[in-house]
């Protein structure tokens, strides 16, 4: 993905602003500390595994690249996408494992216990959000799932840690695929 895309994906305004457009559902997103901070997390733009994640309770002061996110429930769960800078097709919904406090991430589980129709939702609004910002080759969707309802929480332009779980479950060669696309050709 070229510079430009990452920048917009990974910032959390540009981001969530493409969601509310879409219809995605997202926890809602503050660039300060609210005067009650139950119910929120302060995150680090570009954090990765969950340990940027903090309780807002715990945080005085925001640094630059930290803001405030509504706590959602729900299981992790990615989709592995593989896009060509046109059209972005979900290829696998997988469980993600996470433990501790904050919840760090710890392993996956490929395909996703998920039953069809939320499995196409999930699939559906991360394509959607792939789309609206161009993405090229493998990147991955991370939502949190309760029951039928879901937020996306974001979308990683790269390869995520579910590769080689779902090249293992799909029994596809992933990074063929994600040369192809990044020349052009998805798959049908």
């Amino acid at each position: 993905n070229r510079a430009e895309v990452v920048r917009r994906i990974t910032d959390p305004s540009a981001f969530a602003a493409a969601c509310r457009k879409l219809g995605v559902p997202a926890p809602d997103l503050r660039a300060d500390l609210p005067a009650r901070r139950d119910g929120w997390l302060v995150k680090r733009r570009g954090g990765s595994g969950g340990g940027h994640v903090r309780d807002a309770r715990s945080v005085t002061a925001l640094t630059a690249g930290d803001y405030v996110q509504r706590r959602v429930a729900g299981t992790p769960v990615s989709v592995l996408l593989l896009g060509d800078g046109r059209r972005c097709l979900p290829l696998l919904a997988s469980e993600q494992w996470a433990e501790g406090v904050p919840p760090r991430f710890t392993g996956v589980l490929a395909p996703a216990r998920l039953g069809a129709h939320l499995a196409a939702r999930l699939g559906e609004a991360a394509g959607a959000v792939g789309e609206a910002f161009g993405l090229v080759g493998l990147a991955g969707a991370d939502f949190l799932v309760d029951g039928a309802t879901f937020h996306l929480l974001e979308v990683n332009p790269r390869p995520g840690a579910s590769l080689e779980a779902a090249e293992a479950a799909l029994g596809a060669p992933l990074l063929g695929l994600h040369v192809a696309a990044c020349r052009g050709r998805l798959p049908a």
